[in-house]
């Protein structure tokens, strides 16, 4: 196999690329620092919910409640980001699609190169005999 050559910049894709795993990073930070603010509001909650308890079920079913609606809101947002990194990598998924096709072309190319090559060393004329055709198409040329 070749040795691997630098990747040349072709169009911006390979810049575009880097900037999209970059993103895509960066929405799985935020996701996972979501899920950690979630589970941090959750145990906060139930923190409180603890303390309260001795107020009644009054307390712990309005604090339940605005426990659900701050989870549901986390959860809602987790799934937005979650829509937008499934979209990210469909834009992935297609940039990797061109670069197979690219990469065919450049065999295709590479394999007609090599038999032009093929047929131009086939046809290779010996130095003796251009020396040979030459001396004859002089010596008619000085008969004339």
């Amino acid at each position: 196999m070749a040795a691997r050559r630098p990747q040349e910049k072709r169009k911006g894709r390979p810049a575009e690329l880097g900037e999209l795993r970059t993103e895509m990073r960066a929405g799985f930070k935020e996701m996972r620092d979501g899920f950690t603010a979630v589970r941090a509001e959750m145990r906060d909650g139930i923190e409180d919910l603890r303390a309260e308890t001795h107020e009644g079920f009054k307390g712990f079913g309005l604090r339940l409640a605005a426990l659900d609606e701050k989870m549901d809101a986390g959860f809602a947002r987790i799934d937005g980001e979650f829509q937008v990194v499934k979209s990210d990598l469909e834009v992935v998924k297609h940039d990797l699609t061109l670069v197979k096709q690219d990469v065919g072309l450049l065999q295709t190319a590479v394999i007609e190169h090599g038999k032009q090559l093929k047929e131009i060393r086939e046809k290779k004329v010996d130095r003796d005999e251009v020396e040979a055709i030459v001396e004859r198409v002089v010596a008619r040329a000085a008969g004339h």
